[in-house]
C-alpha cells in the first residue's frame, strides 16, 4: 500500500468514525462496505448532482475540524441500504 493510500484509508476511517461507524439502518460495521449518504439529496436545478465518495469524505472531516456535526448533513449507510434507499427516492439520473 502507498503513501497516499495508506493516507486516503486513514481519512475515510476517520469520516466513518465521525458518523457513529456504522449503517444507520442495519448496524453493519464493515468499514468496506459502507458509504456516505446524503439525508437530503443533493439536487439542482439540472437534475441530481453525482459526488465521488471522496469528495463526501473530505468534506465530513472538513465538518469535524470545524466543530460541526457531519450528522447534520451525512450518515452512514451499507451499500445494500444506500441502494435501497436511492430507489426509494428516485435519486438517480434517468436517460430520456
Amino acid at each position: 500500500m502507498t503513501t497516499n493510500q495508506r493516507s486516503r484509508l486513514k481519512r475515510r476511517i476517520d469520516a466513518i468514525n465521525a458518523l457513529g461507524g456504522k449503517c444507520n439502518v442495519c448496524g453493519i460495521a464493515d468499514w468496506q462496505v459502507l458509504e456516505f449518504d446524503h439525508i437530503v439529496p443533493m439536487h439542482t436545478e439540472q437534475g441530481t448532482v453525482k459526488v465521488n465518495g471522496q469528495h463526501n469524505m473530505n468534506e465530513i472531516n472538513r465538518m469535524v475540524k470545524q466543530g460541526i456535526d457531519p450528522a447534520s448533513k451525512y450518515q452512514l449507510l451499507c451499500c445494500n441500504d444506500h441502494r435501497k434507499k436511492t430507489y426509494a427516492n428516485q435519486d438517480f439520473t434517468r436517460s430520456v
